[in-house]
Formats: C-alpha cells, sequence, structure tokens
C-alpha cells in the first residue's frame, strides 16, 4: 500500500504567519505522510483556506473487527472500515471529531467506545482531551487502528465512560466471560502489525469464530488450551482501480471553498444542541425579605 506523498509547503508564507492554525494542520499534514503501512490508507477528503492545508481525512482501516452480532451473541467480523477525522476551527483547543463512515463500506464498528446507533452513530470517543498537546494525527490514526483490533477499550460504567451502553454490556457480560475478546488475557480480534516491518506482536492472542454447527462458547474455556477455529475471513470489498490517488492534489485555487465549521462538512452527523440560556419565572410574592430599615420606619408609622 503505497505512502501519502510527502507534501512542501513554503512555511514562510504569510497565511501560515498571520494563522497559526494553518500552520499546525500543515504540520499534521506532513506529519501523518509518514506513516508506512499494509493496512491503513490515508486520503485527504476537505481542505480549509488559501493554502488548501487538510482538516478532513478519511482513513482506511484494512483489520478484522466486529461490525455486529448474531443471534448467538456471536460476533460478525469485516476487514475494511474508514473513520473520518475533522480538524475543528478552534484546534488544538478542541480535539479532532472522529467518525465511523458507515455509508463507504457498510458497515459501523461494535465497540463499547464507538456509537452504534442514534443521532450520533459511529461517533468515536478516543479520550483524546490533550491532543496536539501529548501526541499528534499520526498517533491518533494509531490509537484508531488499536480500538477497530479491540486491543483498546472502556466498556466498565466508569470514567472516562463507554460512548455505547449497549455493546459495553455485550463486551462485560458475553464477550469477556466467554474470551471472545479480554484486555486482561491480551485476547483481540486482529493482531496485524500496523507498521511496515513491525514485528507482531506474540503476547497477544486473536479470537476466531467458530467452524460452522458448532455451539457458541457458554464458559471461558481454560487458559492453556484456547484455541478457537474458523474459516478464512471474509475478502475485503473490491475497490476501483482508481479508488486511491496516488498524490495527494489540491483543490483549485480559483474557486476556495469558504471556511465553514468543520460541523457543516456534508455528511457529518447534527452538532449537539447546547443548552442555551433560560429564565426562571417566579410566580406570585418575592419571598426575598425587605429591608430591614423599610421595616422598622413602616411599623412607626403604624402606631
Amino acid at each position: 500500500m503505497n505512502k501519502m506523498v510527502k507534501p512542501n509547503y513554503a512555511w514562510e508564507h504569510p497565511l501560515f504567519l498571520k494563522n497559526p492554525l494553518y500552520k499546525r494542520l500543515a504540520k499534521e499534514h506532513v506529519g501523518i505522510a509518514e506513516l508506512d503501512s499494509e493496512v491503513i490508507r490515508v486520503e485527504v477528503s476537505q481542505t480549509r483556506g488559501d493554502l488548501m492545508v487538510p482538516d478532513v481525512y478519511h482513513v482506511h482501516y484494512f483489520l478484522n473487527s466486529i461490525t455486529g452480532i448474531d443471534e448467538q451473541q456471536q460476533p460478525i467480523l469485516g476487514k475494511h472500515h474508514v473513520v473520518e477525522i475533522t480538524f475543528p476551527k478552534n484546534y488544538p483547543v478542541e480535539p479532532p471529531k472522529m467518525f465511523v463512515k458507515k455509508e463507504l463500506t457498510g458497515t459501523n464498528i461494535w465497540h463499547p467506545n464507538i456509537k452504534w446507533k442514534g443521532a450520533f452513530e459511529g461517533r468515536i470517543c478516543g479520550n483524546i482531551k490533550d491532543f496536539g498537546k501529548g501526541f499528534d494525527l499520526y498517533q491518533l490514526v494509531l490509537r484508531i487502528a488499536e480500538i477497530i483490533q479491540y486491543k483498546n477499550y472502556h466498556a466498565l460504567h466508569t470514567p472516562p465512560f463507554p460512548e455505547d451502553g449497549e455493546v459495553a454490556g455485550w463486551v462485560v457480560e458475553y464477550a469477556e466471560r466467554n474470551n471472545v475478546i479480554n484486555k486482561d488475557k491480551r485476547i483481540v480480534i486482529d493482531n496485524t502489525p500496523l507498521i511496515k516491518g513491525q514485528p507482531e506482536d506474540d503476547s497477544y492472542q486473536v479470537w476466531s469464530l467458530q467452524s460452522p454447527g458448532t455451539e457458541a462458547p457458554t464458559s471461558p474455556p481454560a487458559d492453556d488450551g484456547f484455541a478457537l477455529s474458523m474459516p478464512a475471513p471474509e475478502a475485503p470489498l473490491p475497490l476501483p482501480d482508481d479508488f486511491f490517488s496516488d498524490h495527494w492534489t489540491a483543490p483549485s485555487l480559483d474557486a476556495p471553498k469558504p471556511e465553514t465549521p468543520a460541523d457543516a462538512s456534508p455528511g457529518a452527523p447534527p452538532a449537539e444542541e447546547k443548552a442555551g440560556p433560560f429564565k426562571l419565572r417566579i410566580l406570585g410574592k418575592s419571598a426575598a425579605p425587605a429591608n430591614r430599615e423599610s421595616m422598622i420606619k413602616i411599623k412607626k408609622k403604624e402606631d
């Protein structure tokens, strides 16, 4: 899988000096272009301003993950997933938004830290409040990959809390008990190295679907006998020859895109409504005590 061509920015450009956001986004672009992976492909989806620096990426992951469960609570696997990463206008004060793009692959990801359904379906909670300070887009792309592989998940009802309670319940009540996935035992859905040339971490065990006709496990197998057979995983959906471009090309400068909030990009989920200011209307007389001196004067006049 070809690497993204490293962009060559003119860092002395006046717009970089005038707008720090452009420079930060350009640095993220240069950094992610260094990613060399056989299973991850990063594409520029949208750019910002006259410098055409990317602020929306589509990241294609060719990794096994759970795309749902069947009637027996058994996982259904899929191998191609697309995540949209959007940088907001006030980045890095606000971290990027991350959504699984179900419309591009036909499947969502069944994970406790990914919203399974509802108005914010596909939203990924990566616990990235310190993004831009402690780590960058390159590291974020790898963190999402580990979420997809189930090497990284949080299913307990404790801070930072699961994104989807239904999936979290399945993980705690079924998956961990039946050794489908288990962080403590290092049982995962996929153990493919994310970086080209990186050796496989043999401390992980990879769960596999059972052969057709066998019953679902009802109790955890012994640690020394963990082995479930399965048929070969399904091949990813065929893609057209021109699906991936060989290099990043900025849109034409003749018609630059207006700078709009990232939430308004096409296909983005509706923004969460923020509670506005409200007024409390008090019926009847005020319960606040009157001024003490005024009460004394009124009392004397009545006497």
